[in-house]
């Protein structure tokens, strides 16, 4: 009989998006064998994590740019000092949500930039809310684990891009402007530790 892998991971999460597509990763990875749980609450990194100070589980805070540089320092921030993990995205979450669909690697200005590409690649109606409740269902209901490995091979292209054309040739953790994000690299990091192949 072989030996039951089980992870777990506090995640804090900038909304339901995030929140739902944890829950609905968690249900991609769960096999007979293997049980992958995202312990989610949704707040803000920096007051969460001290309430989880001591906790033995990995850390994780799932958060957006969304163009508010100040919130953004905060939060990576309070990744570094209470040991989570940084799985941002700038400008939001619609750009992981796109790669798992296609490659992109364009910058957008307002924070509603993907949403006429996630309705399309979706196939859902003209006027969706991509943040509603039903529509994010619609959405993961789409999302298969092969779907998952995708973003994160989308993911890394940007993120090679990005640091093979700075010249500073800063570290893979450091930012970058939009399109930008760290979420594929947390979520290799859960897909190592539960044995599931990239």
């Amino acid at each position: 009989m072989s030996k039951q892998i089980r992870y777990q991971c506090f995640c804090v999460c900038d909304g339901q998006q995030e929140d739902m597509y944890f829950q609905h990763l968690s249900r991609l990875l769960k096999t007979e064998s293997r049980t992958v749980t995202f312990d989610t609450k949704i707040g803000k990194p920096e007051s969460v994590f001290r309430s989880v100070v001591g906790r033995k589980t990995d850390k994780a805070a799932v958060f957006d740019h969304d163009g508010a540089t100040v919130d953004f320092e905060r939060a990576l921030k309070a990744c570094a000092s209470y040991g989570g993990f940084a799985a941002y995205s700038s400008r939001n979450f619609d750009l992981w949500i796109l790669l798992h669909k296609q490659p992109f690697a364009k910058s957008v200005i307002r924070n509603d930039g993907y949403v006429k590409l996630i309705r399309n690649a979706y196939s859902l109606e003209g006027d969706a809310d991509i943040k509603e409740k039903k529509e994010i269902e619609r959405i993961l209901a789409q999302v298969t684990l092969q779907d998952v490995k995708t973003a994160i091979h989308n993911a890394n292209a940007i993120r090679d891009n990005k640091i093979n054309s700075d010249a500073k040739k800063i570290s893979k953790t450091d930012t970058y402007n939009n399109p930008d994000l760290l979420i594929h690299q947390f979520i290799e990091y859960v897909f190592v530790k539960c044995g599931e192949p990239i």
